[in-house]
């Protein structure tokens, strides 16, 4: 049976919050779109999820946010730590299992030293998906099974990722 070991990313594996970052960047070089989108959010019209889905689409129609998105996490993946206890492991799957959207997660992978599946909120099966509490841990339940994988350790800087750590053997609630 193949140990899972799943990993939050913001301010757990970077010692700071990426959207609040990548939204300060893409806003200096995006459509008029993005920042009526951040007008929204800022008066409440949009929720957080809401946000994320409108960047995410902005950012897959657009190339050149693409590109952008690949650079800024690139710059980002500079800074991830991962935990000591991972290195000479084998027979392991691990996960990066993010609430920040996949427009820019997933270009992680190209840059760090392991092998891994990073998963943030996006679409699944056609609906918009903010990878946040209860929805992290439908996620892993629905594609990591018990059946197959041994939910060994868990780690996240987040009470709110407790809902789905409680399900591994070992979990670490990280304290900045």
């Amino acid at each position: 049976m193949t140990r899972l070991f799943v990993l939050d990313f913001d301010k757990t594996l970077i010692p700071y919050d990426s959207w609040n970052r990548f939204l300060r960047k893409i806003i200096l070089r995006s459509p008029i779109r993005i920042g009526i989108a951040l007008f929204l959010r800022r008066i409440g019209v949009l929720s957080r999820g809401e946000l994320k889905r409108e960047i995410t689409n902005v950012v897959a129609n657009n190339k050149r946010l693409r590109t952008f998105s690949d650079s800024f996490i690139k710059t980002v993946s500079k800074d991830v730590v991962l935990p000591s206890l991972l290195f000479g492991m084998n027979d392991i799957k691990l996960v990066i299992l993010s609430a920040s959207p996949m427009c820019y997660m997933c270009y992680l992978n190209k840059y760090l030293d392991c092998k891994c599946d990073v998963v943030g909120s996006d679409y699944i099966a056609g609906e918009y998906v903010e990878m946040y509490g209860e929805q992290k841990l439908n996620y892993l339940k629905n594609h990591y099974s018990h059946d197959q994988y041994k939910y060994e350790y868990a780690m996240s800087d987040s009470e709110s990722d407790m809902i789905w750590m409680l399900e591994f053997e070992h979990c670490e609630l990280k304290k900045n």
